[in-house]
């Protein structure tokens, strides 16, 4: 894509909002984003727009805003979103439910809604949508909500992504796991606790608070939405983070029961659990712990294989 490339990105005051826009800015693209209060925000080398993306009317507003300033709109990435509630599923109300759909699901889908004419008008653009490997595989117990609005999300880009190929409009889902941002923020709980998920739903909320304070630094996801749009044919999906790519990767090859049981015991909850991070927990969740013994293993295997490839070699010489 060109440096005149307009970019328009949803929920920029931080974390892979902001690393996004400031990476894309870096590159020269045209950048623009958004934020329910920019007036709170510091100053930005880019433009940021108000945005409340759960009112359809704001986001017209702010599309007829940009094609009146900008004249036109190349790249659409749909980053705003929150976490919900922390409430196992009879802890949640209709009106729990609404508040992560409204914004996760609806508010995407208006957004797409509205910039589409625009896109099919210029015969071409891209839109990329904030996902989460939990749109595949599940969120963890205690996160329903959340999940299901990021599987209803997965549905509906893999099929609106059918429909608006044949106008050059590509659209690509990012996966991410757990990276360190503001989301926690956005945790809530249950405005009627039922006591006999109490312990349970503490254990859960500590392993994923942990989870985010030690996950991956958000200018990863911002380095694959780059290279994504670097693509002249991007891909539907966008897997980002080691322990995304694990768990893809486990739902597709191992057998349904063996997977679903390694997840049970991630998040499994016993009487005597003082702490609930252990160290095999530790391993798993804490990136930096994760991708340094990764690397030690995948150079301890390139070596043994190196190894081996010698000693085959000095046998045939002989």
């Amino acid at each position: 894509m060109s440096e005149k490339t307009v970019v328009f990105i949803t929920g920029v005051s931080s974390g892979i909002g902001l690393e996004t826009a400031s990476l894309l800015h870096q590159k020269g693209f045209r950048v623009i984003g958004s934020s329910r209060h920019p007036e709170k925000l510091p100053p930005f080398p880019f433009p940021v727009f108000s945005l409340d993306i759960t009112s359809e009317e704001s986001i017209c507003t702010c599309v007829h805003r940009i094609k009146s300033e900008f004249g036109q709109l190349d790249v659409l990435i749909c980053n705003a979103g929150i976490m919900g509630p922390v409430a196992a599923g009879e802890e949640l109300t209709p009106e729990d439910l609404w508040k992560v759909f409204q914004t996760n699901f609806f508010g995407t889908v208006n957004m797409i809604r509205c910039v589409t004419p625009l896109m099919r008008t210029q015969k071409g653009g891209r839109i990329i949508v904030l996902s989460s490997i939990a749109g595949k595989i599940g969120a963890p117990p205690f996160f329903s909500a959340y999940a299901a609005s990021k599987h209803a999300l997965e549905g509906y880009v893999e099929t609106i992504a059918k429909e608006l190929a044949p106008f050059h409009i590509h659209v690509t889902l990012v996966e991410p796991g757990y990276f360190h941002t503001a989301i926690d923020q956005s945790i809530q709980t249950p405005p009627n606790p039922i006591s006999e998920y109490q312990t349970r739903r503490h254990f859960t909320y500590a392993l994923q608070q942990y989870a985010i304070e030690h996950g991956r630094h958000p200018q990863q996801v911002a380095c694959a939405i780059l290279n994504t749009l670097q693509k002249p044919n991007p891909p539907l999906r966008v897997v980002v983070g080691l322990d995304a790519k694990f768990l893809d990767t486990g739902r597709r090859y191992l057998p349904d029961r063996l997977f679903q049981f390694f997840l049970s015991q991630m998040f499994s909850w016993k009487k005597e659990t003082q702490n609930p991070v252990t160290p095999i927990r530790k391993f798993l969740l804490n990136s930096k712990i994760a991708d340094y013994s990764w690397h030690i293993l995948l150079f301890g295997a390139l070596t043994f294989g190196l190894v081996q490839l010698m000693k085959h070699i000095y046998k045939k010489d002989t």
